[in-house]
């Protein structure tokens, strides 16, 4: 279940991708647009093909995303209240999972979540720019408006699964130390 889940989401994160570099192709190459609408005949294999990319940009962008996010996150202070690190280990995670599935199962959902709506903020933001500048249009600014409320409620996510691997990790069972394989 959990791997459909990723998969889904990198799906969604592409196919955002698809729609502002549609908007984009569409805007730099008007023949690229006439062709594709004016050849019927290839729509299973363009609807393949989109299904793939989307799959593939989704993955792409999803890490592109989060390096990005994460550089701007050490350079700026954009934000008084930035979340900071958890104290949750990778050991504390492998502990979770073996004491707590449920409670892992949940902090991972929260997790997807974020991402998610990482790539959304960007994507729309993006689509905002593209919009904006390439077609003049009105629509930029909900679409800005739509990606500042993406960023708030990833802002929030991230403080809330922070929030929540601190508290879980905190009444976790006392595991051996790191080099220590627990036996007598």
């Amino acid at each position: 279940m959990a791997t459909t889940l990723v998969i889904v989401e990198f799906l969604i994160v592409g196919f955002q991708v698809c729609v502002w570099l549609g908007l984009l192709l569409g805007k730099c190459s008007p023949q690229a647009r006439i062709w594709i609408f004016s050849h019927r005949e290839l729509d299973p294999f363009i609807a393949t093909y989109a299904l793939a990319t989307a799959y593939t940009l989704g993955i792409v962008f999803d890490r592109l995303f989060g390096a990005f996010s994460s550089v701007l996150q050490h350079v700026s202070k954009w934000l008084a209240e930035r979340p900071k690190k958890s104290k949750g280990s990778s050991d504390d995670q492998y502990r979770l999972i073996l004491h707590y599935p449920e409670a892992y199962a949940q902090l991972q959902q929260i997790n997807r979540q974020t991402r998610l709506l990482r790539a959304t903020f960007w994507n729309s933001l993006i689509c905002a720019l593209i919009v904006g500048i390439a077609y003049r249009s009105g629509w930029s600014i909900l679409l800005f408006l739509f990606a500042i409320a993406c960023a708030y409620t990833w802002y929030r996510s991230r403080i809330r699964y922070h929030k929540a691997l601190d508290g879980l990790c905190g009444v976790l069972p006392k595991g051996p130390k790191n080099g220590e394989n627990g036996r007598a």
